[in-house]
């Protein structure tokens, strides 16, 4: 537990001063009188009490914690479960003590619980759509061996046919060879003539029952096939759709950190092998919390969307924006040097600073403090080019903020 500020000390032990007094004026007052075992015994009453003043020192850090994780879980979130996580955010900064705070536990549970569910089920949601595209590959599969098996047997026939066509041929050589009289080769030709008829009238039977067949399994497998693309077709929208919604912040509509992380590999990637420079620029907004300390975290949210938007009319189409976190951002600037980046910075800085936002009567000053940097040769992931943007947004705020450096 951290040491107590010292202006809480004095409040505590003033308190404690206090409630041993009382026990002491109490104890002496029976009939038992004043021992170190009853003193003992009355102040283990109230326990509870100590532990939370020893707790309460350290709910402005629990808050910041609890804070920093639903803001997280709130970024990566849809819009239903994003206004959740804010309103229990604004919940959190206003309770005055520990013991409020600690009521909120149960709700913060319940909401990631609710969140992990929802996760949870899009998964079993594509786990079964590859269960069902799996079973259709297998119908068609069946339905594939089937029209083999179907052709094969036609083959067969035909074959059977051809041997049966033969046998009747030779036959009638035979005959027109042999002794026999005018009337029994009449007689005999009639018979195998009759039999040819026979053998011909069924296989064209057999010919068109095995051609419906065979259009009938075609039909139904092309119609398996067509769903089966349109399914996978639907499922690769909403995959893309979902991978969209994970590198994008839902608040504001430009990149997360999640995306950011993506877009700067691609391009550190670029610089080692083709050695294309980029710059970053890194700014946050000016006293963002005495904003959402009084106008509350839904007009905080609607600056946080302003600032954004002004932003990204004075950038390029090829600039790229992230949400880095909470009223940080950065702006990723292709084929720009740091000396171009910082006139960016400064444009960026003057764009904001003369403007207000409106609020009911109120009028909102806003202003940013900027810094850039350049990517290096030693630079190897995000992080490196980052780490020195945010260097020089301090040195920025540092001199006096609603400025660039």
């Amino acid at each position: 537990m951290g040491e107590k500020s010292g202006n809480e000390q004095p409040a505590v032990l003033g308190f404690l001063c206090q409630m041993i007094i009382e026990e002491l004026k109490s104890i002496s007052s029976t009939r038992h009188g004043l021992s170190e075992s009853s003193l003992h015994d009355a102040l283990s009453c109230r326990s509870e009490i100590l532990d939370l003043l020893g707790l309460q020192g350290c709910l402005s850090e629990l808050k910041a914690a609890y804070s920093r994780i639903l803001a997280e879980l709130g970024h990566q979130s849809g819009e239903e479960f994003r206004s959740r996580f804010c309103a229990i955010l604004s919940r959190i900064h206003e309770a005055p003590n520990f013991q409020t705070f600690r009521v909120l536990r149960d709700d913060v549970i319940d909401l990631v619980q609710d969140y992990n569910s929802m996760v949870a089920e899009d998964k079993r949601a594509f786990s079964g759509l590859i269960v069902e595209i799996g079973a259709q590959l297998s119908d068609v599969e069946s339905k594939c061996l089937g029209l083999i098996q179907d052709t094969t047997m036609t083959h067969r026939a035909n074959n059977m046919f051809n041997t049966t066509m033969d046998s009747h041929v030779t036959d009638i050589e035979e005959m027109a060879n042999s002794s026999q009289n005018l009337s029994e080769i009449r007689k005999i030709l009639k018979t195998k003539l009759e039999a040819i008829k026979r053998a011909l009238e069924r296989k064209k039977t057999e010919d068109r029952l095995r051609e419906r067949r065979f259009e009938s399994a075609i039909d139904r497998l092309t119609s398996n096939l067509k769903d089966m693309h349109e399914r996978v077709a639907r499922d690769q929208r909403r995959r893309k759709a979902l991978e969209l919604e994970v590198l994008i912040d839902p608040l504001t509509g430009i990149a997360n950190r999640r995306g950011l992380d993506r877009h700067l590999r691609k391009e550190i990637k670029k610089f080692k092998r083709h050695n294309i420079i980029f710059s970053l620029v890194f700014f946050d907004i000016d006293n963002f919390k005495k904003v959402n300390d009084t106008y509350g975290h839904w007009v905080g949210d609607k600056c946080i969307s302003y600032v954004v938007e002004r932003v990204t009319k004075n950038l390029r189409e090829s600039d790229f924006v992230a949400r880095y976190g909470g009223d940080e951002f950065v702006v990723c600037l292709p084929l720009t040097d740091l000396k171009s980046a910082d006139v960016v910075a400064q444009k960026l800085s003057n764009a904001i600073a003369n403007t207000r936002f409106i609020y009911q009567d109120a009028q909102i000053q806003l202003s940013i403090s900027v810094g850039a940097a350049q990517v290096e040769e030693t630079d190897t992931t995000p992080e490196d080019v980052i780490a020195r943007a945010d260097a020089a947004l301090y040195e920025a705020k540092n001199k006096g903020k609603n400025t660039a450096e």
